[in-house]
């Protein structure tokens, strides 16, 4: 008997068929509103590695794409070894299929609605799936952080080597403040002296050659002088430009130190148990009474029409 033959027998029978629909729908209905089922939704989150960019946390590979690995390979692989294992019946494996991996910012959500009774099945599931996401981004959270800390050691260096430059140039400057003291002085001490020998100056060839040594002398310790305050002008000058490279690198090298501090590694948190409305799964289960209670119908009917018709045969 085909589709149209048991369409055919269902008008023929039309109130057979709308009595037994009426009597399996409304078993089935009763038994979907009274049997209890209490669901409930089981969550982690992981924590994707992040560094700091511009004050706010960036993940190192963006927390959809991670999700999508883990929809596509640490889900199915772990239902995979609960089928294997036996843990799990075939409903809860049904239910741990539709479960929910979400990017989210810096974290990835994974989302699983079902029975009570496999509450720790569930936690178990998510588990093992948070930690395949774990050992996935480890090596590269591993590596990022290395960079940082590379970059903040750099950087620290760069503003020590600065400091130590600036000390020595200080001293520098301060030992050439003295020796410009010095020659100042011997200047003054020369100028005195050839004034002197001025006053007491006579044809005498030793004093001209006195004189023109003194001369000579001063020349000298004036040209000393001349190059020591070219010397002390440069290093201040120099020391300038050090301190605001100084200035500078402590910056950044402060903002290094923040970025390391700040970077994150991955992580899970908690998972956490929350009941779960069922009224989509209710829902689910009406139609499902409906197609069956329609099917049982129409057998009903075409196994009455079978049965009438073999009993005419029999009459005849």
């Amino acid at each position: 008997m085909n589709a149209s033959d048991l369409l055919k027998v269902a008008l023929l029978y039309h109130r057979s068929f709308l009595a037994i629909f009426g009597l399996s729908f409304a078993g089935l209905l009763l038994f979907v509103l009274t049997v209890p089922k209490q669901l409930v939704a089981v969550k982690t989150v992981v924590q994707v590695p992040t560094s700091f960019t511009n004050g706010k946390p960036e993940p190192l590979e963006s927390a959809d794409q991670i999700a999508g690995r883990a929809a596509m390979l640490y889900g199915p692989a772990a239902i995979d070894r609960l089928q294997s294992s036996g843990a799990a019946s075939p409903a809860v494996v049904t239910a741990l299929l539709g479960s929910g991996y979400i990017g989210a910012g810096i974290s990835i959500v994974l989302s699983s609605t079902i029975d009570s009774s496999a509450e720790q099945i569930a936690r178990n599931f998510q588990q093992t799936v948070a930690k395949a996401i774990i050992a996935d981004v480890m090596p590269a959270a591993d590596a990022a952080r290395q960079r940082a800390e590379q970059v903040h050691l750099l950087a620290t260096e760069k503003v020590e080597n600065l400091t130590k430059q600036l000390a020595i140039n200080e001293k520098r400057i301060q030992s050439i403040g003295g020796l410009i003291d010095d020659l100042w002085n011997q200047s003054e001490n020369l100028r005195s002296e050839l004034s002197k020998t001025y006053q007491s100056a006579t044809a005498a060839l030793d004093s001209e050659l006195k004189i023109r040594e003194v001369r000579e002398q001063r020349v000298a310790v004036g040209n000393l002088s001349l190059s020591a305050i070219n010397e002390r002008s440069n290093l201040t000058a120099q020391n300038a430009a050090l301190q605001r490279e100084k200035d500078a690198a402590a910056a950044e090298e402060l903002k290094t130190r923040l970025d390391e501090q700040l970077f994150r590694r991955p992580a899970i948190s908690d998972t956490t148990i929350t009941p779960a409305t069922s009224s989509y799964r209710r829902l689910s289960l009406i139609g499902m009474a409906l197609v069956i209670s329609v099917l049982v119908a129409f057998a009903g009917v075409g196994l009455a029409h079978t049965a009438g018709t073999f009993n005419r045969g029999r009459n005849h």
